[in-house]
């Protein structure tokens, strides 16, 4: 089970760690993945490229390394040149790619959670690559269930907040005190 952080930092502020599948679970984008690619608000990189190319291009690189190390057996003056151009291709083409893929990989399984923070003045909604601050006249209204808060903004985006992110029932009912307070004819 993930860890659920709740502070009470000031008199009306609450913060809750929500996983990332729970918070837009009622929105149109249906994939986790298609939220983490928006949260992380990156164009796609060169490590998209066909598989061909790079295939070609790493056995040019490959070819480049092999012609610097036979320029050492005959003492080639062209050696140094060879193997910094096969370096760089494999480089360029493969190696930094590879690393930006793992990189990626990792980064996604940091980011699946997000952070909301209620105050006074506003709502702050805070992932690894994403930070939004809402003011309170965007959110238009709450719903309390047995199951958590749905809070719907006029941008027509629903949040939901699963119970089991509130570590007693007194939060809770301390964050609807706070939307009741906020929202005009609550």
């Amino acid at each position: 089970m993930q860890e659920k952080i709740t502070q009470k930092k000031e008199d009306n502020e609450l913060t809750f760690l929500v996983p990332l599948s729970e918070i837009y679970k009622f929105n149109e984008t249906k994939t986790t993945q298609d939220l983490l690619d928006a949260h992380k608000g990156k164009p796609k990189s060169v490590s998209d490229m066909h598989p061909m190319k790079r295939w070609i291009m790493s056995s040019m690189g490959l070819f480049f390394l092999m012609a610097g190390m036979a320029g050492l057996f005959r003492n080639d003056p062209m050696t140094i040149v060879w193997f910094t151009l096969g370096f760089v291709i494999i480089w360029f083409f493969f190696v930094r790619q590879e690393i930006a893929k793992r990189k990626a990989k990792t980064s996604t399984e940091e980011a699946k959670e997000v952070v909301l923070t209620f105050n006074k003045s506003n709502i702050m909604i805070k992932s690894r690559f994403h930070e939004q601050k809402r003011e309170w006249s965007e959110l238009l209204e709450y719903k309390k269930t047995k199951k958590g808060l749905y809070l719907y903004f006029v941008d027509s985006v629903v949040n939901w907040l699963p119970a089991d992110v509130f570590d007693a029932r007194n939060e809770m009912k301390d964050l609807v005190d706070l939307f009741q307070k906020k929202l005009p004819g609550e």
